[in-house]
């Protein structure tokens, strides 16, 4: 039977990380949730608990659900060790097709985005073109993590149909069409242009600071009822969440400073807009 010391939980990356593998694990191998609860000798309610993070199971819990499943040895392992690290405040994903993609469950479930990007257009915001000059020059690694930011690309109205408020703090610098062709990145600012008119996205341009470019590029997602707030960043091992308070709050406090110290709305959509056409200029013949 199912431990009786589960834990009601509700946001960390670990557990939804766990959730989420549980459920791949099952769906990728067409058994239902009844069918595998009843193998299981458990209600049904309680899997479905656990694929949704709103509870923990226990490692032998896991154990005997993966063995029902009869999950290949490195998935088997990865599930495992994020089980005995679920309830941790800070998660690395590694560039890896095993584990989910937890960075689209917090976008696509967060009720509050905020995003910093200092010197590039975060991947969220980039066109396909974009994304690809990127790759080519060597500015983005090519890995997992950038395969799913050039298909994110390719859908052009994500963005759009995102149920949350995204707030963009963009570092002027990415403005500039060092990385790509003049053509690609007025393509890109005029796509930037058109989701900044969205009602609940927001694009606030930080002016070009010294202090300000040394702050790392971070993202900020925010849940209802509660939910654990978890900040989001890369390096080279893979995409880190981070949901300590003490560290939620002290970027919480650097993304306010950051949009206090950033142009308007109106302001920084008509520097964009003067960028688009400074750039249309040195196109002319």
């Amino acid at each position: 039977m199912a431990s009786m010391k589960q834990r009601r939980v509700t946001g960390l990356p670990g557990v939804i990380a766990l959730g989420l593998a549980l459920r791949r694990a099952r769906m990728a191998r067409g058994v239902g949730l009844r069918r595998l609860a009843d193998q299981l000798g458990i209600h049904a309610g309680l899997v479905s608990a656990w694929e949704y993070a709103l509870r923990v199971p226990s490692v032998t819990d896991v154990a005997r659900l993966l063995g029902f499943l009869r999950v290949k040895r490195d998935e088997y392992q990865q599930i495992m060790n994020l089980c005995q690290d679920a309830t941790r405040l800070t998660l690395v994903e590694p560039t890896s097709n095993i584990l989910p993609p937890l960075l689209w469950h917090y976008e696509t479930t967060a009720t509050k985005v905020v995003v910093w990007s200092p010197a590039l257009i975060p991947d969220a915001f980039r066109t396909v073109e974009y994304t690809r000059t990127l790759l080519n020059n060597g500015l983005l690694l090519e890995d997992e993590i950038d395969q799913r930011s050039l298909a994110r690309a390719a859908r052009p109205d994500a963005m759009i149909g995102h149920p949350g408020k995204y707030l963009l703090l963009l570092g002027e610098p990415a403005l500039s069409s060092v990385a790509t062709s003049r053509q690609i990145m007025i393509d890109q600012l005029r796509y930037l242009e058109k989701l900044s008119e969205h009602p609940r996205i927001t694009v606030h341009i930080v002016r070009g600071d010294a202090t300000v470019n040394f702050v790392t590029p971070f993202s900020v997602f925010e849940s209802a009822k509660g939910a654990v707030t978890t900040i989001v960043h890369q390096n080279f091992h893979g995409i880190v969440y981070e949901a300590s308070p003490q560290y939620v709050a002290r970027h919480q406090a650097t993304a306010e400073a950051l949009r206090q110290a950033s142009a308007t709305e109106a302001d920084s959509k008509r520097l964009v807009a003067a960028t688009i056409e400074r750039m249309q200029r040195c196109q002319e013949p």
